[in-house]
């Protein structure tokens, strides 16, 4: 989908059609041809509106942590999945320390 999306880019901005792409894999040095399908050019055009709205929102999501994909990332170590994907948004600790409760007006 990011080979897509800057193909999609490329031809925004240089009026040219890009049919398809590769992905060179370093450590077996193969290279696969990746087809620009409307299906595949569709997916990425949703994934970028809903991109935009995610930026527009002012809100990120928090991590979540899956084994399988996050301990080979190379991002792992900025995203802290299993830390912060626990955690609760810190609007949620404010209005709890903040409550209303008994401060020894009885």
């Amino acid at each position: 989908m990011q080979l897509c999306a800057q193909a999609l880019c490329l031809e925004a901005m240089l009026d040219v059609s890009i049919p398809e792409g590769a992905l060179f894999y370093g450590l077996t040095r193969r290279r696969v041809a990746v087809l620009f399908d409307q299906e595949l050019r569709n997916l990425t055009c949703e994934i970028i509106s809903a991109t935009r709205e995610l930026l527009l929102s002012g809100k990120t999501p928090l991590p979540q942590y899956l084994p399988k994909r996050c301990d080979s990332c190379s991002l792992f170590d900025l995203c802290q999945p299993r830390l912060l994907g626990r955690r609760k948004p810190v609007s949620d600790w404010l209005t709890e320390q903040t409550k209303e409760e008994s401060c020894g007006d009885n």
